[in-house]
Formats: C-alpha cells, structure tokens, sequence
C-alpha cells in the first residue's frame, strides 16, 4: 500500500507544485551568470521552496512506518533538494555581489514650498538600495551579501551536504563561518600567551 496523508504521513500537492515550478523554469532559464535580476530572485524563490518542501518530506519520511519502501523515494527527494538547495545559495550569493557592488541611494533632501519657506516632507530621492535591487527587505539583501562574502564557506556547506547526504542552508553557513572567527580568537590568544616573556624575565618583588 502506499503512504497516506495523516500526522505521520506524507505531505503532496501545494509542495510538489513548489518543487516542479522550479525544476520547470530551470529548463527555460539561461546560465546564472548571465541571469537578470528578475531572474535571479525567481529562481532564488522557487529554489528555496522547493528545498524546503524535499526537507519537509524527508524528515516526515524518516518517521514513516514504511519508511523502507520510501527508500527510492526519498533518494529522489534528496537530489532535488540538493539541487534547489545549491542553487537558492548560489543565486543569493550572485545577488549579494550585485547588491555589494550597487551604490547606496542618497538621503533624500527635503526641498522648501510655499512662499512661507516650508519644508516638503517627502522629499525626493532614489528608493533604497535593497528596493531597487528587488529585494523583500534590507535583511534579505544583507543575508545574500553575507553569502557572498564567504564563498570558501558556502563551498564548504555545499561539499558537506554531497558528502553526509544532506541539504545545505544558510544557516549552515553562518554557523561555519562563527565557528572559524571562534576558533581564529582562539589560535591567536594561544599564539600570545606562548610569545609572552615567562614570569622569571620579570624582576620580583625582592629585587625591586
């Protein structure tokens, strides 16, 4: 028999729809280095639902009372979320290097009406950086240039995922990259205390 829906069992329809709308525009997208911005925030969207829709089913799987007959299944799951998973990161981080080499906008400058001098509220100006570019929110904008800063840890994450059959994440990343800030503090406060006169080069107290 096969799997139903329930508390323990397998979820369908609006994810799979997630999942297939991406593997179908990634038929009619072009290489992501040549990808326009709209472009590239589609395929970071759909990526990353997609991914999150094979997570979901995996770790529902993982639980299933016919969990062994999912096997084939599940291994489908896992290469697709990898997939999309690479290519949500890989997307955002081409958008953070668009979004780190774009010019912030001005401050808008608020211009005088009226005889009286006064001050118009709104101003004029150019939106927000992270508006122009098409992002949802500055954070949006900020977590895909931090996933640009960090190319060797994305690689990383990326290689680890292949490797322990798993699907890479930002949150991944982040968490790398704190673990080698951590761990750089820590290799440099050993290299002080080991360079440090030892306490006999000091003079004591008696011979002061």
């Amino acid at each position: 028999s096969s799997p139903q829906k329930g508390g323990n069992q397998l979820s369908d329809g609006e994810g799979q729809n997630d999942m297939d709308a991406f593997k179908e525009l990634m038929t009619r997208m072009p290489k992501l280095e040549v990808m326009n911005l709209g472009q590239l925030h589609g395929m970071v969207f759909w990526a990353g639902a997609g991914a999150k829709w094979a997570r979901l089913q995996i770790q529902i799987a993982k639980g299933h009372p016919e969990a062994a007959a999912l096997q084939s299944q599940v291994d489908a799951w896992y290469r697709d979320g990898q997939m999309a998973g690479e290519l949500e990161m890989t997307g955002q981080q081409r958008l953070g290097k668009i979004a780190k080499g774009t010019e912030p906008a001005e401050v808008p400058r608020k211009k005088e009406v009226g005889s009286a001098g006064g001050m118009d509220p709104t101003g004029s100006g150019t939106p927000p950086k992270w508006k122009r570019l098409g992002f949802s929110n500055e954070k949006a904008m900020e977590q895909a240039e931090f996933l640009a800063a960090h190319p060797d840890e994305v690689k990383e994450v990326i290689e680890a995922a292949r490797r322990d059959r798993d699907l890479p994440s930002k949150g991944a990343v982040r968490t790398k990259v704190e673990l080698k800030k951590s761990e750089a503090i820590r290799k440099e406060l050993l290299k002080k205390k080991r360079d440090a006169p030892p306490m006999s080069a000091y003079p004591s107290a008696a011979t002061r």
